[in-house]
C-alpha cells in the first residue's frame, strides 16, 4: 500500500490538536500521543534530507559499522506494531488505529531513507546503539577472563551471557536479511523457516520472497500473525487463501475473505 505521507502527517496533528485521555491528563504522555508526535517530527526531518550522492557507498559503510542492525531491529519493532494496529482498525480507514498504523509505516520509510545518509540524526542515533550493543559484548568477555582462574563458574556464566548476546546480534542480522528485498530467494526459503516467528513474519511479506515458498509456509505456519501476513502477501496463490477462509483465528479469517473479496471484485 502506498503511503500518503501528507495524509499520514495531517492525521497526526489533528490527533495532537483533538487527543485527550487520563493518561495525558496526568502528566504522562500515551502510545497514540507518543507515535502521533513522533511522525510530526521525523516528517520535518525527511523534507530537510537532502539527496544523497554514491547512496551505495554510503550504504556499504553503515553496513561496515554494524548499523544494520539496529535499523532491522527497529523496523522489526515498527513492522510488529504497525501490524497490531493494522488489526484493530480491520480495513476502516476512519480509525485511529488505521491512521497509526500509517504512521508507523511513514516512520519505517524515514529509517529506511536516512539510513543512507550517514551524518542524519536518525543514522547516528541507531549506530550508537549498535555500538553500544557490541560494547557490552565484549565487556562481558573481558570480564569473563578476569575470573577465569579464580572462580570458574562465574566466568563460564559471563562466557554464556557474552555468548546469548551474540546470539541476539545474529537474531538481529536474520530479521535484516528477511526484510531485505534483496536478499536472494533461496536464503528467504531458508529464513521462511526460521524458528523466530518474527524472522517469518518478514519474509512473508518480503515481495521478493517465491510463490512457491509463500504457499509452503502457508500449509505449516501457525503463528496468527505470519499467517496473515502471507495471507495479504499477493504473491500468495489464491487457492491457499481460501483456506483459511473459516480460520478459528478471527484476524487471519477475516485476512482471506477480504483478499478473495478484493480478488472477485477486480
Amino acid at each position: 500500500m502506498a503511503v500518503d505521507r501528507d495524509r499520514v502527517v495531517s492525521a497526526a496533528q489533528q490527533t495532537i490538536g483533538d487527543h485527550a485521555c487520563a493518561t495525558c491528563d496526568s502528566g504522562r504522555v500515551c502510545d497514540t500521543m507518543f507515535f502521533a508526535a513522533a511522525v510530526v517530527e521525523l516528517d520535518h526531518e525527511l523534507r530537510e534530507v537532502i539527496a544523497v550522492r554514491d547512496g551505495d557507498e554510503a550504504l556499504q559503510r553503515a553496513v561496515d559499522r554494524g548499523r544494520h542492525e539496529a535499523v532491522a531491529q527497529s523496523l522489526a519493532v515498527l513492522g510488529r506494531t504497525e501490524g497490531q494496529y493494522r488489526t484493530e482498525a480491520d480495513g476502516d480507514t476512519s480509525h485511529l488505529s488505521f491512521a497509526l498504523a500509517e504512521a508507523l509505516r511513514s516512520t519505517a520509510l524515514v529509517i529506511r531513507s536516512e539510513v543512507h545518509n550517514p551524518t542524519s540524526r536518525t543514522a547516528l542515533e541507531i549506530m550508537a546503539r549498535a555500538d553500544e550493543a557490541y560494547e557490552l559484548a565484549e565487556y562481558v568477555r573481558d570480564v569473563s577472563t578476569r575470573y577465569r582462574d579464580t572462580k570458574s563458574d562465574v566466568a563460564e556464566a559471563l562466557s554464556s551471557v557474552a555468548g546469548d548476546i551474540e546470539k541476539g546480534t545474529e537474531g538481529v542480522n536474520r530479521l535484516q536479511r528477511a526484510s531485505d528485498i534483496s536478499t536472494p530467494v533461496d536464503e528467504l526459503s531458508s529464513l521462511a523457516r526460521d524458528a523466530d516467528p518474527d524472522v517469518r513474519w518478514w519474509v512473508a511479506q518480503n515481495p521478493s520472497t517465491a510463490a512457491e515458498d509463500l504457499a509452503s509456509a502457508a500449509m505449516t505456519e501457525r503463528h496468527p500473525l505470519v499467517l496473515t501476513a502471507l495471507i495479504r502477501n499477493p504473491r500468495l496463490p489464491e487457492d491457499r487463501v481460501r483456506l483459511f477462509t473459516e480460520h478459528p483465528h478471527h484476524d487471519v479469517a477475516i485476512a482471506a475473505r477480504r483478499r478473495i473479496a478484493e480478488s472477485s471484485g477486480r
